[in-house]
């Protein structure tokens, strides 16, 4: 943490953070931030980035945390791909292939197991 009258500059490349929502996990430890092609993954206690998960190969639109496992999240992206991340590790879990870029993705506690996403309108 950051003690009145201390500065303390961290430099990390990347885009904006603030283009989507950011996600802090139920426990306060972690914010997740969408930038560029990736989630950056912020520690709360250190303020620091500690893994940028990379792996989209366009914007990351959404970043949703499993509601079924608090240390893995979800992210989406127009590149048409849905990733799933152990966040704590950096590891990269799973890529789930939509074929439409994805706007933005969504749980419901009437619904385990099922995440929903907004694609664009097929033509």
């Amino acid at each position: 943490m950051v003690g009145h009258g201390d500065i303390r500059v961290v430099h990390r490349g990347g885009s904006k953070i603030n283009s989507r929502q950011p996600v802090i996990t139920q426990d306060s430890r972690f914010l997740l931030c969408a930038s560029g092609e990736c989630v950056k993954v912020f520690s709360t206690s250190t303020e620091e980035c500690v893994h940028d998960l990379r792996g989209h190969t366009d914007a990351v639109t959404g970043v949703l945390l499993k509601p079924s496992n608090h240390l893995q999240a979800y992210s989406c992206s127009a590149d048409g791909t849905v990733r799933l991340w152990d966040f704590t590790e950096g590891i990269h879990i799973k890529t789930y292939v939509i074929g439409y870029p994805v706007y933005s993705i969504y749980a419901s506690a009437h619904h385990e197991g099922v995440i929903f996403v907004v694609t664009p309108h097929a033509k």
